[in-house]
């Protein structure tokens, strides 16, 4: 029959199946006052009632609680990492993480070989714009699970965490400006060969969704003449993905990848009615692609799914932003509605992973104002930015055109002197 305690938890779990996370909040709130010695079951119970924040990125009032429960057993538990982990877990999505950063660097100092937690500091400093920081934290998780997967003699089908780890330490080095580190470090990981004997492991999925688009998305984010051309060449060759589409429908955010880089290749050589076609059969490829969420779902890529699908909805207000800028001067202004279209679409990366999409869609209003004259909305532009890209080097060196433009020399002085500061880290 077991302890009372272990029957109290057998009791969470089944009130969990039975009822979701609601059945299972109130049962371990029970098994904690119960034993309130217990920290497990206070985890739970707070991991369980969690709200996560709504759409103005404010706290709900489920999440306020869980994160006072959470409060209350660190306090307790100083040493302990477990409510530590929990309570930055849960915060992981929250827009401004400053104030858990040095909370997040605690649990690496109670648990600094333990590559997780290593991941998690890695988040946490990446999204407060400490990208150097950010490298190293990621670049000690990924080498840690490859000593992990060497002791226990796993492939990359049964780690996707190290593929986590590694594409997000990418990022990073592409937010502080080291492209050439980024890009060439990118292939290498896009091109790891695929377990060809476990096509629908978490680790061969995880590697289609994310790393084999990073090359492209890297390019796009540098946004420079002839990056478009190359970022649909760095992709997966449609015959190179079929022997996957009964195992994953990382296929559809591929596809849909190429559509966008064509509508940008097109964009850029002054092609606007093939970028308009492009940008139709987009549309259509996404109203089919909505069609497979319940596949999604049933095949256990859910997650990966929706992050994809919401980062094409966001390209396609963008693409038509930048078709409508690219057009006659009397029509530039609708520019500004599908840019701040864009922007409102754009939310902080779920499940610890890096964005879809390396670039806020706020520098690009602040890059439309640029180009319409309007300079001083475009610094406010910029400043939106960075707030949810703190750092990033290209929206930075946007800022400071838009301050030479102004003709404020002291804050573009400030602002070089930050991007040299972040450029020798």
């Amino acid at each position: 029959m077991g302890t009372e305690l272990e029957r109290g938890y057998a009791y969470g779990l089944i009130k969990y199946i039975e009822l979701g996370a609601t059945g299972g909040a109130a049962a371990f709130r029970k098994v904690a006052a119960k034993f309130p010695n217990d920290l497990q079951a206070g985890v739970f119970a707070a991991l369980f009632s969690r709200g996560g924040y709504d759409a103005a990125g404010d706290p709900t009032p489920d999440q306020i609680a869980a994160e006072k429960c959470l409060l209350d057993l660190i306090q307790r538990h100083l040493q302990n990492p477990v409510p530590i982990n929990a309570l930055l877990t849960i915060r992981a999505e929250k827009p401004d993480l400053t104030d858990s950063l040095e909370l997040a660097r605690k649990l690496c100092q109670l648990e600094p070989d333990y590559p997780p937690h290593l991941h998690l500091l890695g988040h946490y400093e990446w999204r407060c714009g400490n990208h150097t920081a950010a490298v190293t934290a990621f670049t000690r998780a990924a080498r840690l699970f490859q000593g992990w997967m060497k002791e226990h003699q796993a492939g990359i089908a049964d780690c996707p965490e190290w593929g986590k780890a590694e594409c997000y330490r990418i990022v990073a080095l592409n937010s502080k400006g080291d492209f050439l580190t980024a890009y060439a470090a990118s292939r290498k990981v896009a091109f790891t060969p695929l377990p060809a004997d476990r096509p629908s492991s978490p680790g061969t999925r995880f590697l289609l969704w994310e790393a084999s688009s990073l090359p492209a998305r890297i390019l796009m984010h540098r946004n420079l003449p002839g990056n478009a051309s190359e970022a649909a060449r760095s992709l997966p060759k449609p015959d190179e993905m079929k022997k996957f589409h009964d195992h994953s429908l990382s296929y559809w955010w591929i596809d849909g990848l190429r559509f966008v880089l064509e509508a940008r290749r097109l964009i850029d050589a002054a092609d606007l009615t093939g970028a308009r076609e492009a940008i139709a059969a987009l549309t259509q490829h996404g109203e089919t692609m909505a069609k497979t969420q319940a596949a999604a779902a049933a095949s256990g890529e859910r997650s990966a799914w929706i992050r994809s699908f919401h980062a094409l909805e966001v390209l396609a207000s963008e693409l038509r932003g930048r078709l409508a800028l690219a057009g006659p001067k009397d029509k530039q202004g609708t520019a500004y509605n599908w840019f701040s279209g864009a922007a409102d679409l754009q939310h902080p990366s779920s499940l610890l992973l890096p964005p879809m999409i390396l670039t806020p869609m706020a520098a690009r209003l602040g890059d439309y104002y640029l180009a319409t004259t309007n300079p001083t909305k475009a610094i406010a532009a910029y400043q939106q930015a960075l707030t949810i890209f703190p750092n990033d080097m290209k929206t930075l060196s946007g800022l400071k055109r838009a301050y030479e433009s102004v003709k404020n020399p002291t804050q573009a002085a400030t602002i070089t002197k930050k991007i040299e500061d972040l450029m020798a880290e």
